[in-house]
Order: structure tokens, then C-alpha cells, then sequence
């Protein structure tokens, strides 16, 4: 009887892949190393009685080597009838997916059976039989019985065969027992068996191994061994045919091992002597080549530059000097990790400018974040116990420092100890540590360290993740590990200075108190899944269609998903009928795409270039369009690429000339694979830089950006709407709303990160009511007298200048007891309501109706409340696209144009896999919504961080924002990684900002933060980019904000700036420096040390620098502060500590430092300026030649300085903050070729080595004591005299202006939007009191900030140069 189960065709575990493609920019010399290892061309050879399992850590590039394998032997024996067969197992399978077994046996046969010469008769027979078991639904042990016999029938007519299995720690421990057991004969059926796992077979770390006891060899990898003793012989030896001699010692000496260990960890480690004398290693070299791929020459020696590509071959002095720093960061930070070296480099490739290098703290980057929360959703995966046993291993490991780790037998006896403290740890138990290790799924490694073994996290990147509490799922199991009454340490941590105190305390993400329970499976909340920005948990969703039928199943990237697979039609003799095709016919090798491409959809909008060149070929970068007539050519296929990259230079038809005349190609671009972040299949970026020229003249009316695009298979992302679901207006009226419900709907119920605490009874002083009979009123009512609770929404829209309906006390009796009709509202509130009734909201705050206005009104008294209006909020409709009141909340639209442009492939491409991929802009979120009118404006940025939830009303799409996704109509289900850095960190701090209770002294983190001190300077930074209609408004309208942050770190909080580290954080910066950015206006309310009392997008310093070895101080010797009035400090309480704290009048922050001057000077970079210093009287009389003195300063003005300034004027400056340094630089004194490349290893690990004892080639290696040099930050000044009197003679001049004005004349534009009248009132204020301050300084010395100073590594005569006279006492204003 056929088994009523048994599918028409085969249907293949989906975990499963018999090819993976070679990744198209594969950097082979990083597994030359380890195809040249005797282990490897030894196992290659064939005919070896063990298997090669070659282990490495997460994100090594195991499956990327596995496949370079299949293709290197496929090649090797090619026309040798030597089957390579190879098996990837791409997901997690448990225990109960048994089956996965057998579907790898019958591939296994397959594979044999299709590169065969000729196939066994018997096998043929029993394959028949197998095939008509499964169909009468035989039992499993019965069919595979069969199906093991085929498979070692076939063996058994081979002279040879390979089998590599990739993945095989994937499959559960009760699955990779059975799988042994069907290899364990692999070597007498002559099949060589290579396997890639993250950890090798558990053992403790041995001594050097074995000798050859012929010709002394010592440690042995390979040997071969007497069976009566422990005689042992090399592989030349043996070839010698030397026994083993001793009495009674017949048998013939064999191979004793059954599988031998190849560690693929790290890249071969072997350092390489440039003709420059530089050292490299192959790690490097591919950092290098990526880089100079992506910018160009840097003079890095990658021998990856483009002669083609004008400006990629000509690198100038800057750039090689940045080119060399992020060469160091991204090696220093990879620990020789590839992933982690590709997430670093994607670090780089999103900084705006080289020069953010500098600013990266310690801070992990959210691409490593989110590859690592994927590695312990992993573990979770597993039981309950284990998955505890396991986060509670890697909690206890990571007190220790990575690069020594843990001593196992403490490990043991802490794994002993658990044992029996946690009832539900007990079973089932942990039999040995093995199991611990294991399911660690190498996030654990064993290692000796100085005689003693040691278990260690496998990268130190991992160590800071688990420490600083990234996760909350190892937060929880930190404060459930045993707290032993002392720290086992041996003298070798003794000598370590690291903190090793246990945090106890509950994180505070978490408002309940964390307890094991036996089915506890540590799900994080408020958390982000591995890819999305949401948390698709996991797995599988279904999505209902707007009539209520219900669509597929669609899995997701996380899940043990992927599509069905069928038996291959196979070779006739092979009775296996009609069979479909292979579950996997990828090629693994690359080749170069002919252009044929499978037209699946009339949405792939290519043209030719960008199809068959950028995407389809082999090249990884080129010119893009070398003429302005192969673009117009172009033009008409309304390609994505093109169209973005020069819709904003295409000419009209009177400018073709000058288009011209244009120096082509404008572009070149890049194609490459981010770093691995998942279990996903990834994505391709593809980047458009301009081309640099030398001299660009001819482009000098044109502005080029870089534009980034990300294609991401449709596979991988949930779900993608059609023009009919979407709809052809943004009403939701009109195209029915269903993801606008949906949204909301499933924040509700799923998103425990975005509820509110039940405790929080906070609700506006007034709202406006819609729900009254008649529907055509809506009535403001006052909260606490009507005992109304909520919900409510707010709303966040630009007020323009149109005249709009508020509350005042002129109409407040009417606006409370009738109502205002809705047509006296203008059309933004009106449309608001429709979206609020359709929620099924009955309560709305609108800032002008619900504080009443005018000079009597209480905004003074509500809007210190403004952050609990928001924050305590249900969902904030945010009216993004409105410049005014009038422009309205909805827009129609053309679904086709937002829908994300797709191309399809058929596996031709050498770039992309067979699917259909999505093209995206990198600027998503910031093009389309964040550069909104409304998020311009400055009291918007609160509102967007404080709301737990966002409906973002767009241009042309819906946006929508809460704590745990952040989503688009087009991309319902949560961008994806690439395009969510903008909208992460904004989402993580909204969900943070929920949960914090006052007062909280401890800093938050997670999945996508910041710390809190880069969420603060983040925030200043998009704050002061915004506009502010009352700059005098500057600090009050981000107090939200800060007032968060001030309970957070618990520190005093004044004018925009911290308590502590006060002298780091004076060097903000302007980011783009023009002239009138000190309005005369904000001087009155602010000092000049202050980002506040600028107008322009400020970028924080970080107070949190490296050990400083000097630093400015107050005129006693301790740190510098400012002051603040008493009633608005941390010792107030009550209601005054909601209050903005002001400064006291007296402004001024005392000060001891070093004040010289110098000569500002313009640098050869446009709009940028260093200092040069003034010789001293000594130096200039001095004889004697000087040393060169390495160095820049560089200067930062608040205002862009005068031809004059930069001509003639000296300025003060002083010096904030240096740290000296000395480094260590490594001294080649004879030729490369006589440098031995081991050596410079000793000599790099091991400094202290005495030189004297080295050998011959060791002594053309020297590792000296490089010279001291300083760097810092400091500020450009000017005298108060000076100042006063630079003030005075521009009022001189306003005012003849303003007397020479015709009437009627309009003004001429400026940065302070007012008027020349009241720019000549607010100066006239302003240079009164200045003078007037003359009588209250007396003979102190008083400076006034101009900007901000840094330099870098200056050697010791410029730094002594810069300390002018000694300390001066001085006050800064």
C-alpha cells in the first residue's frame, strides 16, 4: 500500500544544499595557508584511513573554504573519475529532524551515481528498492537500511571519492552521533571524509605531540605508529620502510588516529617585507585591497588600484596617512577574524568623512552586535537547560580577558557547583564539560596559556559584548551565576589590572526581577532579531489579504525554512522515474555572466551597463558611463541606478554643451558582500563614488554624492505589498488602511518592549475630545476635574506662518464648553482626526490647542511637561511632509513608483544567486522621511524620540515607528540591517526611554545603542541641525531630552553641557563652518563656551577619551565646572527638578592652563585651517639645524575667518586636554630579502626578547622606543578687550548701513532671519553688555572662545612651543 504521505516527488530537507557558490570577491590568499598544510595535500592525495575536520570560529569563512575545496578537487581530478561529492547543511536542525539523515545518504548516493563512470548494477537495484519503500511508507530504519547498501555498493566500484560535509555542529548532538556512525567506515569504502565545525573534538590540549624516533623530528602532525608501542615515524621515515626493531613488533605500523584537526580559525599568520619596508600579513592585505577597491590608491600596496578609474592610482599625502589608519583600526579590531574584519570594514564604508575614525569609542558597531545576538539565538534554540548551562559558561568565561580565559578545572568545578544550586539544572545534566563547550557552537574555545589550560570566548569583541551587557538574555544569566566568596586567580591574572566584580543588579531595560525556571527559554524583549529592525520571532508569519483570504505561509530568514526539493531526473539506468530536478544545481564555481537573465517581472528596471557589468560580470568595480552620450543613450530604460545618480545634473536641452564638456565618467562603482550577520543569505552592496580628479573645473556648477544601493532577496524579506494593497493615496479612507491597523495592532499585543508600565497614570493637563455626538465638534477638556485616563495620541506638525486656531484666554470658555467646529481647524488637525477615529482613538494632544497661547498663557508651566505628553503617549501622528499648517496629512500617489524596484536572475550572474532581488537605497529612512520639512524642526526631534510609537505621515508612504521595528508601507515587516543605522538607534533609545525610572544611575545598552554618552552626542548633533523658529529656545526645546539623560548618568546638567569631563566636551565643533553663526542674540542668554550659543549643526567631543597625561584646571588645581542656579541642581526636588536648570549670571568658568599663539593658516584642504606656531626668540637665533617636528595642529572656527584673519593676525589659544604617547615601531636594518619573516613574528610578539640572543637573522630586526609625541584638543580665543572692540566697530557698521537703507529696501538675507533693524537692536544689547562687564573684571584676564583646536602626534618641541609662559589664570566667558 502506498504510504498516503509519500509526496509525488522527493522533498528535501530544507536545511540542506549539495553547492555553495564561491563568493564573487573571494580573496583566495586567506585559505592558501591551509590548502598548502601537509594535513590538507595529504587528506587531498586520497586513500587516508582518518577524516579532516577542519574547525574554525563563527565567521572564519568555513563554508566559503569548503566550497573553494569542492572546486580545487573537482579541477584536480578532473577526467580522473574521482567523485567529489559535498553536502552544506545551512541551518540549525534539532533532534527530532531525523530524517535529515537519510535525505543525506540519498544525496550522498546521488552525487556518487552523476559523476560515476559507470553505476553498480546492485546499487541500482537496491536504490529502486529504497525508492518503492518510501512510497508503501516502509519504516525509517528499513529504508535506510537499503539505502545504505546502494551507497556502499556504489562506493565499493570507485577507486577513490570525497565527500565534503559543511556545517556539520548544525545538526543536533543526537543527529551528528547517527551521522558518525554512517562515516565511521568511510576510509574502507575509500571515501575521504573533510568536515567543517566551529569546535573539534572535545580534548584537552596536549604537549607538542609526537617525534619520529629516526630522525627526531618533533611534533608531528602526521605520523605513523608501531601497534605494540609507542615507536613512532614520520611520513618520509616510514617511506624508508624503518620497523620498528624491537623483539616481537611484527605488524606494519599505521596511522592511529581516526580523524586529524586542522585549525582554519585565523589566516596564516606568515608577515611578509614590502619593498618599503612595511610588514603585512595576508589579513592585511585583503583590508587593504578592500579599501583601496572602495577609495581608491591610499598607498596601501594592495596592488588592487584601477588604472582605468581616473584618480584611483594617485595617492596623496593625506590620503596615505588615512588610508594606513583605517588599515590599523580595521586589523586592530578584527582580532584576525574575517567576519569581524567585514563588519569593521562596514563600519568604515557608512562614516561620513575618514576623519570619524577618530571618533569611534568602544563602542561595538551594530553590524558585530547583531551577528552576536544571532549566535546566542542560536544557543537559545537549544533545551532550556542547555541553552542555561551555556549563557551562564560564557557570563563566567568573559570576567576573564579573552586572550587568557578561564582555567578549566575551575570551569569544572563552577559547572559542578551549578549543578546542584539550581534545582532545573539537574536534569538532564551536564555529564562533562564538553557538553557545555560544544553547544557553545564556538563561542568557546579550549587553549593552553603558560602550562595551564584554559577556556576563553574566541574573540575579545565577544568579551565586551557579554561585559557590557549588550544582550539581555547573558545580562540574565550573569546575575544567576554563583557568586563565589573569592576570585580564583593564578599570578598570571594577578598581573592583569581588570575588574572581575559580578554585576548583580537587574539591567534596566527590565522593570521584573529575573527568575531560572525550568522553561524559561531567555527571550529577549525590546530586542532586535539578527537582520530586520524588528524581531520576527521566529520563523514563519502569516499575512491576510485586505478581503480577509488568507495568504502562504512565508518563511522567514531565522526559521528552518527554504524551498521544496525534488529527486533529480537522474541517468536512465537509475529506475527513479520522473523526478524533477536537484535540490540545489547552483554551480560552485564562477563564471562570467553572459547577460541572460530571467525576465521575471516588467518591475526589473535596468539598463544594460548596470545589468550585464555591475551586476552580472565578474568585475567588482568600474566606470560607470565614460560619456555623456552612452548616458542618453541609457536614459530611456529608466534604470534605478541611473536615474538616482544623475537626476539632479541632467541637462535641458540648452545645457547639452555643458554637459559635454563635463569630465567623464562622473562615477565609478563598487560591488561587494557586507559582513555575515546571520543565518541569512545576506545582501550585495553596490556603491557610486565620484571620480576624483586633480583639477575639476569643468564640475565645478555641479554637486556629486556617493550613492549606496543594497540588493536584498525577496527570500529574506517577509512580505513586499502590490499596487493593489497599497493603494493610490496615503488616506487611509481611501486605500483602506490595513497596514496602518495592522501596525498598531501588532505592537499591542506582540511588542512587550513598546507597552507601557500599568503604574504610569501620567495624562495631559488637557486634551481635545472627538468623541461628542455630533462628529462636526470636537471640545478641549481639562483632564483631572473629568477623570480621564487615556489613551490618547499626539500630534507633531510645522506651524508655518499661517494664521491657525489656538486656545487663549480670550476663547477658552467656547474652545471648552461648545467646541470648535472642524472647519475652523486647519486641514492638518482636520485630517488628524480622521486618522485618530480611525484608530479608534477618542483623545488627541495638539500643542496649540492644549496650552493655551499668549503672553497669559502657561506655556512656561506646560511646556516643562512636554516630555511626559509625548512619552506616555498610545502613538504620535507625525504630519511629516507639511510646511504649515494648510498643507494637510495625506498625498496621493503612484503605487508603482514607491514599490522597491526588483531584478531577477538565473543564476548567470556571478554576483547574485538565482532569486529575485529587491534594490534599495541606502538613504532610505533619511531621504524620504528624515529629510521631511518637519524634522527640521528642533522641538520635532524630542517628539520623535520620545513617543513610544510613530505614524509618520510622508511624502509618498506611510512610515511607522515604535520600539521594536521600524517599517515602511513598502517594507511592512522591519527594514533590514543595511538600511536601519538611522532609524536603530533612534527606536533603541525610544524603547530604553519607556523603562526608565527615575532615578536611574545606571546607563542602558543593547542590540543597536549607543552608550549613553553617544546617544547624547547624537542627539546634539541632529538637534542643532534642525531649524528653531525662537533661537533663544536652544537648550529649552532639547531639555526633554537632556532631563532623561541627566537622571541617567545623576550629574549636574547646564547651557547644553555635563558635569564631568567638562574640559573634553568644550571642544565641540561646528560641522559646517560659515560666516554670522554666533547670532548676536543667543550671546546674551548664553557664554560662548556653549553649543548653544551657536547657530549650526555641533558636533560633541567625546568626553571619554583616553588616559590623559594633562588637562586644564580651575584655579585651585581642581576640575573646571560651571555653576547653576541651586533650585535647579540635583539636590532640588519636586516639580523643580523638572525645570530647565540656568546658568548663574556669572557665566564665566574659571581656568589654569597653558594659553600661547600662533598664525592661522589655510590648509590645502578647501575650508579647512591649521595653526602654525611662532619661533621662539632662542630658536630663531639659534645656528644649530633643527629636527623636524612631526604634527599638525588643526583648527576648527566657530565662524568662517576673514582674508585678514589668515594673513596677519595672531590668536591665543589653549590647550584643554593631551595624552603623551611612545610608541614601539619596528627597525629593519638589513635588505628585505635578508629578513626572516619568523623572526620579525618574535620580535613583535615578544619586545622584551634581549637582542644579543637572537640569531644572525633576528639581528637585522631592532624594536625600538619611538619618540614622545603629544595629542589633544584645545580652544582658539580672543580677549575680552578684543572682542569687545571687534563688536563694537560691526555695530559701527550695521548701523551705517541701516542709515544708508532706502525705504522699502528689502533685507539682505542672513542666518538670524530678522530684520537689519532688529539685528542692529540685539547687537546694540549686546555691546552694552560688554562694556558693561569692563567694570566688573578689573585686571582678570578674560577670553572669549572663536573655536576648537586638535592636534595630533606633535613632537616634543611643539608641544613646549605650545605651552607658551607656563600655566596662566584666566576665566573663559
Amino acid at each position: 500500500m502506498d504510504d498516503p504521505f509519500a509526496a509525488s516527488g522527493r522533498v528535501w530537507h530544507p536545511a540542506l544544499s549539495e553547492q555553495h557558490a564561491i563568493p564573487f570577491d573571494v580573496f583566495f590568499p586567506l585559505v592558501d595557508g591551509f590548502l598548502q598544510d601537509e594535513r590538507y595535500v595529504s587528506w587531498s592525495l586520497g586513500h587516508r584511513p582518518w577524516q579532516l575536520h577542519c574547525f574554525g570560529s563563527p565567521g572564519c569563512g568555513k563554508t566559503t573554504f569548503a566550497a573553494i575545496v569542492c572546486d580545487r578537487l573537482r579541477r584536480q581530478y578532473k577526467g580522473a573519475a574521482v567523485p567529489v561529492t559535498s553536502i552544506f547543511i545551512r541551518e540549525d536542525v534539532p533532534n527530532d529532524h531525523a530524517s535529515i539523515i537519510e535525505d543525506i545518504l540519498a544525496s550522498l548516493y546521488y552525487q556518487l551515481c552523476k559523476n560515476a563512470d559507470t553505476i553498480d548494477e546492485r546499487a541500482a537495484q537496491l536504490a529502486s528498492g529504497y525508492e518503492k519503500a518510501c512510497q508503501n511508507g516502509e519504516a525509517s530504519a528499513e529504508r535506510k537500511k537499503l539505502l545504505r547498501k546502494a551507497l556502499h555498493s556504489q562506493l565499493s566500484t570507485q577507486d577513490h571519492s570525497f565527500l565534503i560535509l559543511d556545517g556539520y555542529d548544525r545538526l543536533g548532538a543526537a543527529l551528528r552521533m547517527l551521522l558518525d556512525f554512517e562515516l565511521q567506515d568511510s576510509h574502507q569504502l575509500r571515501l575521504s571524509v573533510l568536515i567543517t565545525r566551529r569546535t573539534p573534538v572535545y580534548q584537552r590540549p596536549t604537549e607538542d605531540g609526537f617525534g619520529c624516533d629516526s630522525c627526531r623530528r618533533e611534533g608531528l602532525k602526521l605520523y605513523y605508529q608501531c601497534q605494540d608501542c609507542d615507536f613512532a615515524l614520520c611520513y618520509e621515515c616510514n617511506d624508508l620502510e624503518i620497523a620498528c626493531g624491537k623483539d616481537g613488533h611484527d605488524l606494519s605500523l599505521l596511522e592511529p588516529y581516526p580523524h586529524i584537526d586542522l585549525d582554519i580559525n585565523k589566516p596564516s599568520e606568515s608577515v611578509h617585507v614590502n619593498t618599503n619596508n612595511t610588514l603585512s600579513s595576508k589579513l592585511h592585505l585583503f583590508v587593504a585591497r578592500e579599501l583601496e577597491k572602495e577609495y581608491g590608491d591610499l598607498g596601501l600596496h594592495s596592488q588592487s588600484t584601477d588604472s582605468s578609474i581616473p584618480g584611483f592610482t594617485s595617492a596623496s599625502s593625506s590620503d596615505t596617512a588615512f588610508g594606513w589608519k583605517l588599515l590599523s583600526f580595521v586589523i586592530d579590531e578584527s582580532g584576525r577574524n574575517l567576519n569581524v574584519a567585514r563588519l569593521r570594514l562596514d563600519e568604515v564604508y557608512s562614516m561620513e568623512t575618514f576623519d570619524d575614525v577618530d571618533n569611534v569609542g568602544d563602542r561595538l558597531p551594530r553590524g558585530i552586535i547583531t551577528f552576536f545576538n544571532s549566535e546566542i539565538e542560536r544557543i537559545k534554540l537549544q533545551s532550556p537547560t542547555q541553552s542555561s548551562w551555556v549563557l551562564m559558561a560564557i557570563a563566567a568565561v568573559a570576567k576573564y580577558p579573552s586572550d587568557i580565559g578561564m582555567p578549566i578545572d575551575e570551569l569544572e568545578r563552577w559547572t559542578r557547583d551549578e549543578r546542584y544550586r539550581i534545582p532545573h539544572m539537574s536534569f538532564p545534566p551536564a555529564r562533562s564539560l564538553e557538553d557545555v563547550i560544544i553547544s557553545a557552537n564556538g563561542l568557546l574555545v579550549v587553549q593552553p596559556y603558560n602550562d595551564v589550560v584554559r577556556v576563553a570566548l574566541y574573540h575579545s569583541a565577544l568579551t565586551s559584548y557579554v561585559r557590557e551587557d549588550y544582550n539581555e538574555s547573558l545580562f540574565q544569566a550573569k546575575a544567576n551565576l554563583n557568586q563565589y566568596n573569592e576570585v580564583h586567580e593564578d599570578a598570571m591574572m594577578q598581573d592583569k589590572k581588570w575588574n572581575l566584580a559580578h554585576i548583580t543588579a537587574s539591567p534596566p531595560t527590565m522593570s521584573q526581577e529575573f527568575k531560572f525556571s525550568p522553561d524559561n527559554t531567555f527571550r529577549t524583549s525590546s530586542s532586535d532579531s539578527a537582520y530586520y529592525s524588528g524581531n520576527p520571532s521566529r520563523n514563519l508569519s502569516r499575512r491576510t489579504t485586505s478581503n480577509g483570504s488568507e495568504m502562504s505561509i512565508v518563511a522567514k530568514s531565522r526559521g528552518l525554512s527554504g524551498s521544496p526539493h525534488t529527486w533529480p531526473a537522474s541517468r536512465p539506468s537509475l529506475s527513479f522515474g520522473e523526478r524533477g530536478t536537484s535540490f540545489d544545481e547552483a554551480n560552485s564555481t564562477r563564471t562570467i555572466s553572459d547577460g541572460s537573465y530571467d525576465q521575471r517581472s516588467s518591475k526589473d528596471t535596468l539598463c544594460q551597463l548596470c545589468r550585464e557589468v555591475v551586476l552580472g560580470s565578474e568585475k567588482t568595480r568600474g566606470n560607470h558611463y565614460n560619456s555623456f552620450k552612452e548616458l542618453l543613450a541609457a536614459l530611456p530604460n529608466h534604470c534605478t541606478f541611473c536615474a538616482s545618480l544623475y537626476r539632479d545634473i541632467l541637462p535641458t536641452p540648452d545645457s547639452v554643451k555643458t554637459m559635454e564638456l563635463l569630465r567623464w565618467p562622473l562615477f565609478y562603482w563598487t560591488v561587494r558582500s557586507p559582513g555575515k550577520l546571520g543565518n541569512g543569505k545576506g545582501s550585495v552592496s553596490v556603491s557610486f563614488r565620484p571620480v576624483k580628479y586633480e583639477s575639476r573645473i569643468s564640475q565645478a556648477q555641479i554637486q556629486l554624492n556617493t550613492k549606496k544601493y543594497h540588493l536584498i532577496p525577496e527570500t529574506e524579506l517577509a512580505y513586499i505589498p502590490t499596487e493593489a494593497t497599497l493603494g493610490i493615496s496615503t488616506d487611509p479612507l481611501i486605500s483602506g488602511g490595513e497596514q496602518l491597523k495592522s501596525w498598531i495592532k501588532t505592537c499591542e499585543k506582540t511588542h512587550s518592549g513598546c507597552s507601557k508600565d500599568p503604574n504610569d497614570t501620567f495624562v495631559p493637563t488637557r486634551l481635545v475630545d472627538l468623541g461628542l455626538e455630533d462628529p462636526n465638534y470636537v471640545r478641549v477638556v481639562e483632564t483631572e476635574p473629568l477623570g480621564i485616563k487615556g489613551p490618547y495620541l499626539t500630534l507633531s506638525h510645522c506651524w508655518g506662518k499661517a494664521l491657525l486656531l489656538t486656545l487663549r484666554r480670550d476663547n477658552e470658555a467656547r474652545l471648552r464648553g461648545q467646541g470648535a467646529h472642524v472647519s475652523e481647524l486647519p486641514k492638518n488637525f482636520r485630517e488628524a482626526i480622521i486618522v485618530a477615529r480611525f484608530i479608534g482613538l477618542r483623545y488627541i494632544w495638539i500643542d496649540s490647542l492644549c496650552i493655551c497661547q499668549g503672553k497669559d498663557g502657561d506655556f512656561g508651566q506646560e511646556g516643562q511637561l512636554m516630555h511626559k505628553v509625548y512619552r506616555y503617549s498610545h502613538c504620535n501622528i507625525a504630519i511629516a511632509d507639511s510646511t504649515d499648517s494648510k498643507g494637510g496629512i495625506f498625498r496621493p500617489r503612484d503605487p508603482s513608483a514607491i514599490i522597491p524596484d526588483q531584478f531577477s536572475t538565473n543564476g548567470s550572474s556571478a554576483k547574485l544567486k538565482e532569486s529575485t532581488w529587491r534594490i534599495f537605497p541606502e538613504d532610505l529612512w533619511k531621504s524620504q522621511l528624515l529629510e521631511s520639512p518637519i524634522y527640521k524642526r528642533g522641538w520635532v526631534f524630542q517628539e520623535r524620540l520620545l513617543s513610544p510609537r510613530i505614524l509618520h505621515f510622508a511624502h509618498s508612504q506611510m512610515f511607522w515607528d515604535c520600539c521594536t521595528i521600524s517599517a515602511t508601507e513598502t517594507i511592512p515587516s522591519g527594514l533590514p540591517h543595511s538600511l536601519d543605522k538611522l532609524a536603530s538607534t533612534d527606536r533603541h533609545w525610544r524603547g530604553r526611554i519607556q523603562k526608565i525610572s527615575y532615578p536611574q544611575k545606571t546607563p542602558t545598552v543593547g542590540v543597536y545603542d549607543d552608550s549613553i554618552e553617544r546617544f547624547w552626542m547624537s542627539s546634539v548633533l541632529n538637534y542643532t541641525n534642525c531649524d528653531l523658529t525662537n533661537q533663544v529656545d536652544k537648550t529649552f526645546a532639547i531639555w526633554s531630552i537632556a532631563k532623561i539623560v541627566r537622571d541617567v548618568l545623576d550629574e549636574e546638567y547646564g547651557g547644553g553641557l555635563w558635569e564631568y569631563g567638562l574640559e573634553e566636551q568644550l571642544a565641540w565643533q561646528i560641522k559646517e563652518c560659515r560666516a554670522d553663526m554666533r547670532l548676536d542674540e543667543l550671546q546674551l542668554f548664553y557664554p560662548s563656551w556653549t553649543w548653544a550659543s551657536m547657530k549650526g549643526a555641533v558636533i560633541c567631543h567625546d568626553r571619554i577619551p583616553s588616559e590623559r597625561s594633562y588637562t586644564v584646571t580651575n584655579h585651585q588645581g581642581g576640575p573646571i565646572s560651571f555653576r547653576i542656579t541651586s533650585e535647579h541642581s540635583n539636590a532640588a526636588r519636586g516639580d523643580k527638578r523638572n525645570n530647565e536648570p540656568r546658568l548663574l549670571e556669572a557665566k564665566s568658568i574659571e581656568m589654569s592652563g597653558f594659553v600661547a599663539r600662533g598664525v592661522l593658516k589655510v590648509s590645502e584642504k578647501p575650508g579647512s585651517y591649521t595653526l602654525e606656531m611662532l619661533e621662539s626668540d632662542s630658536l630663531l637665533q639659534s645656528t644649530k639645524p633643527q629636527k623636524r617636528d612631526f604634527g599638525v595642529i588643526d583648527v576648527f572656527p566657530d565662524e568662517t575667518p576673514s582674508e585678514d584673519d589668515t594673513l596677519s593676525n595672531q590668536y591665543d589659544f589653549m590647550i584643554l586636554a593631551a595624552n603623551e604617547k611612545r610608541p614601539n615601531r619596528v627597525r629593519i636594518l638589513g635588505p628585505p630579502s635578508a629578513i626572516n619573516a619568523k623572526a620579525i613574528e618574535d620580535r613583535l610578539s615578544k619586545p622584551d626578547i634581549c637582542e644579543s640572543g637572537s640569531s644572525t637573522s633576528t639581528n637585522t630586526i631592532r624594536l625600538e622606543e619611538g619618540e614622545i609625541t603629544y595629542s589633544g584638543i584645545g580652544l582658539l580665543l580672543i580677549r575680552h578687550d578684543d572682542y569687545k572692540r571687534q563688536q563694537q566697530c560691526k555695530l559701527t557698521t550695521l548701523r551705517y548701513d541701516l542709515s544708508k537703507r532706502e525705504p522699502g529696501e528689502p533685507d539682505l538675507a542672513h542666518p538670524s532671519d530678522k530684520s537689519l533693524v532688529d539685528r542692529v537692536a540685539d547687537l546694540g544689547k549686546w555691546v552694552k553688555e560688554l562694556e558693561d562687564r569692563d567694570g566688573k573684571y578689573g585686571q582678570d584676564l578674560h577670553y572669549h572662545r572663536l573655536g576648537a583646536i586638535q592636534f595630533r602626534d606633535v613632537g616634543i618641541r611643539t608641544w613646549k612651543r605650545m605651552q607658551g609662559e607656563g600655566r596662566v589664570k584666566f576665566w573663559l566667558d
